[in-house]
């Protein structure tokens, strides 16, 4: 054994008899104190329990209505919007199962090219919102959720005649009941907050990936019911009306 070896543990063998000594210079508690002190945590350990066990499993549920459908139409000229119900179960006041209908609904015509574009279908999402502040049990809350997509329409295009200069004919372009059937995924964050009594407003924002969109040899789909515009991504928004029934 070398001697820098030695000397580190006889420093760790005094420092554990200083650490002895010193704990034994310490006023021991009675055994009355002691058992007031173990009953006072056992009584906070389950004040805490308490307080987290006696939220329901089903506190109520949400009953609401996208009006930001409604007011879109007047901020844009791109002819299309989406209105939807949602029904919201509260879990725990954390957890929020949540079932989303819609009705999509598009029918516009290009400045450029005098091409029309229109379509109508409904749509359906599920999905979950979280309670970021769940612990609070506060009326108003910050959520976050997920969401999955479907909607299954047709679509319908008219251009104007294209003109044949060999034989001087002119050739309509209108295409009918071309079908789309559309599968996305949605992340979203969001504010709801109580307004009056049982009633409450609820913004989110979403962002939405396209999982499966289909499209034809004729092109595709300008406007897709529950997604918006074509593309791999896109980005929406809801404002929501909500009654609380609990």
């Amino acid at each position: 054994m070398d001697k820098r070896t030695s000397s580190f543990i006889l420093g760790l063998i005094s420092l554990l008899l200083l650490t002895s000594h010193a704990w034994a210079q310490q006023p021991q508690l009675s055994s009355s104190e002691g058992k007031k002190a173990v009953e006072k945590g056992k009584n906070y350990i389950e004040q805490q329990l308490q307080r987290h066990d006696d939220v329901p499993l089903l506190c109520g549920v949400y009953l609401s209505a996208d009006v930001f459908g409604f007011i879109y139409p007047f901020f844009t000229s791109n002819g299309f919007y989406n209105n939807e119900v949602s029904l919201s179960v509260n879990l725990k006041n954390r957890f929020q199962p949540v079932v989303e209908v819609g009705y999509g609904h598009c029918n516009t015509l290009g400045e450029l090219y005098d091409i029309r574009y229109a379509t109508a279908a409904p749509y359906y999402r599920i999905g979950m919102d979280y309670n970021f502040q769940y612990r609070n049990r506060k009326s108003s809350y910050i959520i976050g959720g997920a969401r999955v997509g479907y909607s299954q329409s047709t679509y319908e295009v008219e251009a104007p005649a294209l003109d044949d200069d060999v034989f001087g004919t002119a050739a309509p372009f209108h295409l009918t009941d071309m079908p789309c059937r559309a599968l996305w995924a949605e992340a979203l964050v969001g504010v709801r907050v109580q307004m009056w009594k049982n009633l409450y407003l609820c913004w989110t924002v979403r962002y939405k990936r396209n999982l499966s969109i289909t499209t034809s040899a004729n092109g595709n789909p300008w406007f897709v019911p529950g997604f918006g515009a074509y593309g791999n991504e896109a980005v929406g928004a809801t404002y929501s009306v909500s009654y609380y029934l609990h």
